[in-house]
């Protein structure tokens, strides 16, 4: 595929990268025809379906789809209100980890563009020098419904560039969990997105420190990094990002059984997950609130409510 890029039609066969095909319905109008085929436009891309990835296993998710198109579109031309795709086609699906795909082979294709139609505003580095760097968190820490922002400055991308960012949570044995994906684009020479942190599972099943210590671990703070992907190419894979992190928070109120009434100023005594101590007195109603909670299971005691 060298010189001229072609124009892609549906005898074009592209592939992730563990062989999945995409395949494609073929459409029901298309007036721009080559050698008999329908010209392949970034639509019908998206429409697919990728099959027989054999990315497979604990960890990873098959490619199915593809989720967006980074390079290859033509410009100057659209086919039935849509945009073609060329023989320089490259995008990413939905796999996990982060995978992309394109042209396996062009087909029976003779179609060209000149170089200087093919590119499309983001759909190329401006450089061979382009980079992204300095991702970071909006914050360092977070509770559930919190806001924060996912970062980064890039260097030698157009505006439009598309990116698409992954958040995992970190796990000290390299065995990160996926968390979220989320796609965005360059702006300004920089990357930005907002997301909403809710923690991913029960709290009730991370593991206590007094559970962990059986084991010879010690308990972990739930914490995230994320990376972005722009043309194939992974940043922020050794958690450039730093780490966000997770804190929970507490509300008890202490009730008699046998009348229901609220139990006021009683001494308390709280076990967080991570073995830490917290002592102190119930407020007039009887309540309760702890912010920056470490999260799990906790165990709490009224040691002057027994007593004789």
């Amino acid at each position: 595929m060298s010189g001229k890029p072609n124009y892609l039609t549906h005898a074009s066969q592209l592939q992730c990268q563990h062989g999945g095909i995409l395949t494609v319905p073929p459409p029901t109008k298309r007036s721009l025809v080559v050698n008999g085929q329908p010209v392949l436009t970034a639509t019908d891309v998206l429409s697919g379906t990728i099959v027989g990835c054999t990315q497979v296993g604990v960890g990873q998710v098959p490619c199915t789809k593809v989720v967006t198109v980074t390079r290859g579109k033509a410009r100057a031309i659209d086919v039935d209100g849509l945009t073609p795709v060329l023989s320089t086609l490259k995008g990413m699906t939905n796999g996990s980890p982060i995978q992309d795909f394109g042209v396996a082979a062009v087909g029976n294709s003779n179609a060209s563009v000149s170089r200087e139609t093919s590119a499309q505003k983001g759909d190329e580095p401006l450089s061979e020098n382009w980079t992204i760097s300095n991702l970071r968190w909006s914050h360092s820490e977070a509770r559930t419904g919190d806001t924060v922002s996912l970062l980064a400055r890039t260097t030698d991308l157009a505006d439009g560039t598309p990116v698409q960012l992954t958040i995992y949570e970190y796990d000290a044995d390299g065995r990160h969990d996926l968390v979220r994906t989320l796609f965005s684009s360059v702006a300004s020479n920089r990357i930005q997105v907002d997301w909403q942190y809710k923690y991913h599972r029960d709290t009730d099943d991370i593991l206590t420190q007094e559970e962990l210590e059986r084991y010879g671990s010690n308990y972990n703070h739930p914490e995230y990094f994320f990376v972005i992907e722009a043309f194939g190419i992974t940043f922020g894979q050794n958690q450039e990002s730093r780490m966000l992190r997770y804190k929970d928070w507490l509300e008890l109120t202490l009730l008699d059984q046998a009348t229901g009434d609220a139990i006021p100023n009683e001494q308390y005594m709280i076990t967080f997950a991570d073995g830490s101590k917290r002592e102190g007195k119930l407020d007039a109603q009887g309540f309760l609130r702890i912010e920056n909670a470490p999260p799990g299971r906790f165990r709490v005691s009224f040691p002057k409510l027994y007593e004789e």
